[in-house]
């Protein structure tokens, strides 16, 4: 066993350990990088194969003034969409959006679905820093979604009572994740803190 090996030379003080110790450690980050990604995708299947029948019943019970499925256009396009059917503009808490385990770190690495680049087009009516439109975070917006949950107008006075009942039903990354803002109509202007 090269592990055994390793930890053996090491222990006699025989400078032969460091490259059995590197060879054991590079053998156990492809071990456990298997193991991360078949964890992700399961969380990712189970996150996207839950039923958002009850998510919906709970939106209008609590008054939901319009809401959509987040999908093709990615949470940016949706977002547009509803403030420009809205007549509003949204101020848009990007460190509050619920991600999926090792989406952003995908995103830093450069990985983009097919529809991104035309997705990304949206971004001419986004108002954000230089440095966060350069971040992996902002690329993650306009990612289109084969089911990305719902995204629902809310009035404020409802919002958290709202997500507290998702959380209790089961949808544990319901989210507020922005707000109306007066300002010009179908625009999104995005926040983040530390960008």
């Amino acid at each position: 066993d090269p592990d055994a090996v390793a930890y053996h030379f090491r222990q006699a003080g025989d400078a032969r350990a460091v490259p059995w110790l590197v060879r054991a450690g590079k053998r156990a980050h492809r071990a456990f990088a298997w193991q991360t990604a078949s964890e992700r995708y399961e969380a990712a299947l189970a996150q996207m194969t839950m039923s958002a029948a009850p998510a919906a019943r709970c939106l209008i019970a609590h008054g939901a003034r319009g809401s959509t499925d987040v999908t093709g256009f990615g949470l940016a396009g949706h977002l547009l969409e509803m403030a420009e059917a809205s007549g509003v503009n949204l101020l848009l808490d990007v460190n509050s959006i619920p991600l999926l385990d090792g989406a952003l770190e995908l995103a830093g690495q450069g990985l983009a679905s097919s529809l991104h680049a035309d997705n990304r087009i949206a971004a001419a009516r986004i108002s954000a820093s230089d440095s966060l439109a350069a971040a992996p975070l902002f690329a993650l917006l306009f990612d289109p979604q084969t089911a990305g949950g719902l995204l629902a107008g809310i009035a404020a006075g409802e919002a958290e009572a709202c997500v507290a009942e998702l959380h209790r039903a089961g949808h544990r990354q319901a989210a507020i994740i922005g707000r109306v803002i007066k300002a010009r109509p179908g625009r999104l202007r995005i926040e983040c803190n530390g960008f």
